[in-house]
């Protein structure tokens, strides 16, 4: 056999194999966490993980403002289905078909407790303008809707639990 072409099929195989670690996971499409149409005034102005430790149930909370009434701000906790707090590993996981996904990590600093976001969660937030009938004819509104998208790990991801 040809040294010259064990080397190169030697390091072609590296190579893909070496691609095959670092390659990119498929994104599962984003589920719809709140779709919701607001007045003009009310906006969505961010998002973060919220965990009760004691019930180990996670949601994600929406964070309202509204303009009309001396600047009024308010949370909005949405349940996501597949979406849980794993207590020993202190981690909020979003399951789904076989598989999990780490979302958010628990962050202690001080007296605080914050869930830091993973890389293999996003939750994104986007509006739209629409008009809505409210019986006295129709207005202009804002829609509001708020995704959860997720990488799609291997199965065998899941099973490291």
């Amino acid at each position: 056999m040809n040294e010259k072409s064990l080397t190169a099929r030697t390091l072609m195989a590296l190579a893909t194999a070496a691609a095959g670690a670092f390659a990119v996971p498929a994104s599962a499409a984003p589920i719809v966490v709140l779709d919701r149409n607001l007045p003009r005034e009310v906006r969505v102005t961010g998002t973060h993980f919220e965990v009760d430790e004691r019930t180990a149930s996670a949601r994600i909370a929406v964070n309202l403002y509204d303009e009309s009434f001396e600047g009024n701000m308010y949370s909005e906790s949405v349940v996501v289905p597949g979406l849980t707090f794993d207590r020993e590993r202190r981690e909020v996981l979003y399951e789904a078909g076989g598989s999990t996904v780490t979302c958010a990590v628990r962050k202690k600093f001080l007296w605080a407790t914050t869930y830091e976001a993973s890389g293999a969660c996003r939750i994104m937030v986007r509006s739209e303008p629409r008009t809505a009938d409210d019986g006295f004819g129709t207005r202009a509104v804002t829609g509001w809707v708020v995704e959860l998208a997720t990488d799609e790990p291997t199965r065998s991801a899941g099973l490291n639990r």
